[in-house]
């Protein structure tokens, strides 16, 4: 993505659903450690056999935030559309 156009993440809620989505799926699991093909790259800290849920989250590049503020941000989201849809709607004419 190009570096002027980074800022439009933050006005997607897919970006927030899905990430609110992967913390609560992989925060406190652990995984075994194993590369396949083995000359493959892992995402762990070098020695360890167990890689933590949320350190592969890190590694992805995708969690900024955590859950509650990726809740907060969908539900501020939601309320600023709420807004306009009345702001808009207090605008249209009746025709009766």
């Amino acid at each position: 993505m190009f570096k002027w156009v980074s800022w439009i993440k933050y006005l997607s809620i897919s970006h927030y659903s899905f990430t609110g989505a992967a913390i609560n799926e992989f925060s406190g699991l652990n995984f075994q450690a194993k590369c396949f093909p083995p000359n493959s790259t892992c995402p762990s800290v070098l020695g360890e056999t167990i890689i933590q849920g949320r350190l592969s989250l890190n590694t992805s590049e995708t969690i900024e935030w955590q859950l509650w503020q990726n809740v907060l941000a969908l539900v501020c989201i939601f309320m600023g559309m709420l807004v306009l849809t009345y702001v808009q709607l207090t605008r249209t004419k009746l025709y009766t």
